[in-house]
């Protein structure tokens, strides 16, 4: 794909199409895909080589990207920053600030997100959108408690339905996901003034108390 405006012609194609309930052009927005390879290969060496632990790499599905495109109708394909990425799940806030200021001396030009004091529909983590090879590039930084969250989320709107993720759905399932939301944020905080670090096993055994009986946010 040659130029941003033919980009946003594909993105544009593709909402008409989903909106109208007509055969995706599933083949051009791989194509897109690709195109990030280089970006995200360069990406990936230097959190290995230059800020280290563990990551794991993310490809905005088409399902996502056709959902973003058709939920905000002014959104451009070209625009949309997370089509590739990778993740950091950590101990703890500490660890938190520690390597998002170690990404920030890697990539002096990020554009940092934190949506930890202000979340996104209880959504809490801090997101980095670097520049590499003229492709954006999202790095997300999650506590294990707003990994945990952010799983048990999922679960969730896949039971109740996929716009709760966007400020949608249901009102009482909405303020329950708040409210568990404030409830990891206050754990968070909470371990950062004991000087307390919790191994993963016992972070998934304080999240898992703080859900109904009946709710288990990962295996």
């Amino acid at each position: 794909m040659s130029s941003k405006a033919d980009i946003n012609r594909l993105g544009d194609a593709l909402r008409d199409a989903a909106l109208n309930n007509e055969m995706l052009n599933v083949e051009a927005l791989v194509n897109y895909r690709h195109s990030f390879w280089d970006a995200e290969h360069k990406v990936a060496y230097k959190l290995a080589t230059e800020v280290g632990g563990a990551f794991t790499s993310r490809t905005k599905s088409t399902e996502s990207i056709v959902a973003k495109l058709i939920r905000e109708p002014t959104m451009r394909l070209s625009r949309i920053q997370d089509i590739v990425g990778f993740r950091y799940v950590v101990s703890d806030l500490n660890e938190q600030e520690s390597l998002c200021g170690l990404i920030q001396s890697t990539f002096p030009e990020a554009k940092i997100k934190d949506r930890r004091i202000e979340p996104q529909h209880g959504y809490r983590a801090i997101h980095l959108t670097v520049m590499e090879a003229g492709k954006r590039v999202e790095i997300q930084i999650r506590t294990r408690l707003q990994h945990l969250w952010a799983q048990y989320s999922e679960m969730l709107a896949d039971r109740a339905g996929h716009e709760l993720k966007y400020g949608g759905g249901h009102e009482k399932v909405k303020r329950f996901l708040e409210d568990i939301s404030e409830k990891t944020h206050a754990r968070d905080l909470e371990l950062i003034r004991q000087g307390v670090t919790l191994n993963a096993q016992q972070v998934h055994d304080e999240f898992k108390a703080m859900l109904p009986v009946a709710d288990t946010p990962v295996n």
